[in-house]
């Protein structure tokens, strides 16, 4: 179950199905700004942006797992990556990918057999950055995370504005 969006907007309901969906076994990946009032609450999460006295400058991520080359810095432009968890539950949730600065920006939890995949933010994930090598690796990676599956619910309700901001 994939939501990448700006806002994921997942209300109480909408989480206890999902984990639902997690215990049995099932994963879902989350990549947004902003998970919502809910999640932020139940998992103390909190998603700022590092501070940059260059514009240009780009704060480089990488991913701790040994298997995916966790001395490889990935830099993107546009701000791509500047987003980082200040506060999650540090005593359910696994460091997956930091900064260059030591921030968290990439977190799972467990659930049952399942997981729960948030990454800070939705941005590594448009055409803009994958159509850039290094973008592209960046995004495969993340997503190798997911068990292989024959279904594959890509979510836009929850990340959908209200009418008025359509």
């Amino acid at each position: 179950y994939i939501i990448i969006a700006r806002r994921a907007k997942i209300d109480g309901f909408d989480f206890r199905e999902l984990e639902k969906y997690m215990r049995k076994g099932n994963n879902v990946f989350i990549a947004a700004y902003y998970l919502g009032d809910f999640i932020e609450d139940s998992l103390k999460t909190k998603i700022n942006s590092e501070l940059k006295t260059d514009p240009d400058a780009s704060t480089p991520v990488s991913f701790v797992n040994p298997s995916l080359n966790p001395r490889k810095l990935y830099s993107f432009d546009k701000g791509i990556g500047d987003q980082y968890f200040r506060r999650f539950d540090t005593a359910r949730a696994e460091i997956l990918g930091t900064n260059q600065k030591g921030h968290a920006n990439f977190i799972r939890y467990s659930y049952g057999k399942g997981f729960l995949y948030l990454l800070a933010s939705p941005y590594f994930f448009t055409n803009y950055n994958i159509l850039k090598p290094e973008g592209a690796e960046y995004a495969a990676k993340a997503l190798s995370y997911l068990n292989p599956v024959q279904e594959l619910i890509w979510e836009e309700f929850s990340s959908r504005g209200t009418e008025e901001e359509l």
